[in-house]
């Protein structure tokens, strides 16, 4: 199966085993439903449609687990060199996501 053997505390054990059942069951879950949605407007086997498309997106998604997941605007910006706080509401800067990107 290709594996890592884990240890895993005996407390932790449920959380271990919620962690598994969800990422089987999800990924289960979204498949038939993608493949349903497919089917029903007619492709043809779906599943292999879908194939290279989800191991892609599947692989992306475990590189990069533990990374961080939002892109704090803020950040970027003080890395380039200067920090913005991004236009004031009405400016013709402001395309009116609301810098959404900073979590705010």
């Amino acid at each position: 199966m290709g594996g890592e053997p884990v240890v895993i505390a005996e407390a932790d054990r449920p959380a271990y085993a919620e962690a598994i059942a969800t990422a089987t069951a999800f990924s289960r879950s979204i498949v038939e439903q993608s493949t349903g949605i497919l089917a029903g407007i007619g492709v043809e086997n779906p599943g292999s449609f879908l194939s290279s498309l989800l191991r892609s997106a599947v692989d992306n998604a475990l590189t990069r687990a533990g990374a961080p997941t939002a892109l704090d605007v803020g950040d970027v910006l003080e890395a380039l060199g200067g920090a913005d706080d991004g236009p004031a509401e009405g400016d013709p800067g402001d395309d009116g996501r609301g810098w959404y990107l900073r979590g705010e």
